[in-house]
C-alpha cells in the first residue's frame, strides 16, 4: 500500500521529495517552493551540487520515517526494474472499488502482483489528475538537475520514470531490504 493508506486502493499521504512529513488529499498544505524544506528552486540547503547527494538520507525518506526498520523509498533503478520485470496494465474500477490504477504482475511468477492507485499529485493547495495518473517519488534526485526528483508515473496509456520539481506532493510506496 502507499504510505498512509489503509488498503491498496487508498491514495495515502502526499509528500514533497525529501520531506518526511506527508499530507492527505483533504488536508490543507501548500506544496510550493515557498515552503519547501530544502530550498526555493534556485538554491538548496541539502541534496544539491554542494553536498553531491543524489539519494535521500534515511531521515528524509518518508517511507523509512513512517514505517521504520528496513523499509525505504524505491530508488530510480528499482522503479525501472518494476517496469521491466512486470507485465503492467491499466485497471478501471479495481476489484469494484471505484478506483483506477495500474496492476503490476511479475513476469516470472504471475501469482505475485501489486496494484497502485492513480493518486494524481499535489501542487500549491490543489490535488490534480487524481484517478487518471499516478506519480510516486523515488529516493533518487536527478544528478544534473538538483531541483528535480525522479518518480514513477503512469496513466491508462503508459508507464515510465521521469523527473519533476521536488516541491510537488506525490505519494510514496515502500520497499524493504
Amino acid at each position: 500500500m502507499n504510505v498512509g493508506a489503509n488498503s491498496p486502493t487508498e491514495y495515502g499521504k502526499y509528500f514533497a521529495w525529501g520531506d518526511a512529513v506527508g499530507y492527505y488529499d483533504n488536508e490543507v498544505h501548500d506544496f510550493s517552493w515557498d515552503v519547501y524544506k530544502y530550498g526555493d528552486g534556485s538554491g538548496f540547503t541539502k541534496y544539491d551540487v554542494t553536498d553531491g547527494k543524489t539519494i535521500l538520507d534515511l531521515e528524509d525518506d518518508a517511507v523509512h520515517v513512517e514505517m521504520g526498520g528496513d523499509w525505504h523509498m524505491p530508488t530510480n533503478a528499482q522503479f525501472v526494474e518494476l517496469i521491466n520485470e512486470t507485465n503492467h496494465e491499466w485497471i478501471e474500477n479495481y476489484q469494484g472499488s471505484g478506483i483506477n490504477g495500474r496492476l503490476f504482475t511479475s513476469k516470472t511468477n504471475s501469482a505475485k502482483s501489486i496494484f497502485i492507485p492513480a493518486s494524481g499529485y499535489r501542487y500549491n493547495d490543489l490535488v490534480d489528475i487524481q484517478d487518471y495518473y499516478a506519480r510516486l517519488w523515488s529516493s533518487s534526485r536527478r544528478a544534473d538537475t538538483p531541483s528535480s526528483g525522479l518518480f514513477l508515473s503512469f496513466y491508462s496509456g503508459g508507464c515510465g520514470v521521469y523527473d519533476y520539481r521536488r516541491f510537488h506532493g506525490f505519494c510514496v510506496r515502500g520497499v524493504i531490504g
